[in-house]
């Protein structure tokens, strides 16, 4: 099987290396994002990140407030990705982590995506995919343009090697640079942010420090509204 290696650390699901993402939130599937997205029932924001002057659209999920900071789980708004390298002789899809490797990757990035109607945003924290991702990742497969890993029921990634293999993600779009076959990747599970308040919506990164403090506090209320949602389902299920 080949797996998805994906470097990680501390708080870190799929090696966006900031304090800012949780590990410990459950969150919804891409499908159940995009649902809620459409429905529009969620306050849009704007999680800033200054040392790299990006920023990444997000819709608010959770508050709570600490010390008189106001802080915030987020989702992004678009499908989070990366592209990946294929190590051939360990059967690795390895994260292209280098900056400088991603800025020089990215204009065939963003072209190979175009082929099946998606924009790769270059956002804070992680690339994101605008578009219709799901009738994208259908057509991909159809012209099977992962090539060699088109023998694998799924893409898997490794967080740690004693850990499960989890579902990492699909191939969107492939391309090739300097010899090597490189892949876009949309992540399976969204990535959960956490910001705090500067403006009516505007988030910014808070420190480890505070992270470590109002995580937990915001995991709890993420956990709660997701037990609520499945009750209402049930209550909502016709009797047989």
């Amino acid at each position: 099987m080949i797996t998805l290696a994906l470097h990680s650390c501390g708080l870190l699901p799929v090696a966006r290396h900031s304090p800012a993402v949780r590990r410990g939130c459950p969150p919804p599937s891409r499908a159940a994002v995009a649902a809620e997205l459409d429905a529009g029932e969620s306050f849009q924001v704007s999680l800033l990140d200054g040392s790299e002057g990006k920023r990444i659209e997000c819709s608010m999920m959770e508050t709570a407030e600490l010390d008189g900071e106001l802080y915030a789980s987020l989702l992004p708004r678009d499908t989070p990705a990366i592209l990946a390298t294929l190590d051939a002789e360990q059967g690795v899809l390895a994260e292209v982590e280098d900056p400088g490797a991603i800025r020089e990757l990215l204009p065939a990035a963003r072209r190979a995506c175009g082929e099946y109607g998606l924009e790769l945003l270059d956002t804070a924290f992680t690339l994101t995919l605008s578009g219709d991702v799901e009738t994208a990742i259908d057509d991909a497969g159809e012209d099977s343009i992962a090539g060699d890993l088109d023998d694998d029921d799924e893409l898997d990634m490794a967080d740690d090697a004693d850990e499960d293999d989890a579902d990492a993600g699909d191939v969107v779009g492939a391309f090739s640079r300097g010899g090597g076959k490189y892949f876009v990747m949309a992540l399976s599970a969204p990535l959960v942010l956490v910001g705090r308040q500067a403006s009516l919506t505007d988030f910014v990164i808070p420190s480890e420090e505070e992270v470590d403090k109002v995580g937990p506090l915001l995991e709890l209320k993420m956990r709660a509204a997701s037990e609520d949602d499945e009750e209402e389902e049930e209550e909502d299920w016709p009797e047989v």
